[in-house]
């Protein structure tokens, strides 16, 4: 029984050092520049391909929170700047 309640608390003790990590990670300068960049050549492509109105607003609407992005860059704020550029991204199926 010991081992038992040793295993699993063990298992425990490594999937949070697992994800704390992750929680303390922050995104560099040059990851945000990287994400910007990316985001900011598949929204060019999605606009390429852009067939209605609907989907020109929704691009507009992309662009719109790319500046977001580049506006906590200009704050030095690199971990907000990595969220929206991800948000993009997600939004748009993109790789950022």
């Amino acid at each position: 029984m010991r081992f038992r309640t040793l295993a699993v608390s063990l298992a425990a003790v490594v999937a949070l050092c697992a994800v704390v990590p992750a929680a303390y990670a922050g995104c560099t300068r040059d990851q945000a520049i990287q994400k910007m960049s990316a985001v900011a050549n598949g929204l060019g492509q999605k606009a390429g391909q852009a067939k209605t109105a609907e989907d020109t607003q929704k691009i507009q609407a992309g662009y719109a929170k790319l500046n977001e992005g580049g506006d906590a860059m200009a704050k030095q704020d690199f971990d907000k700047a990595c969220a929206i550029y991800d948000s993009i991204a997600k939004d748009f199926d993109l790789k950022p």
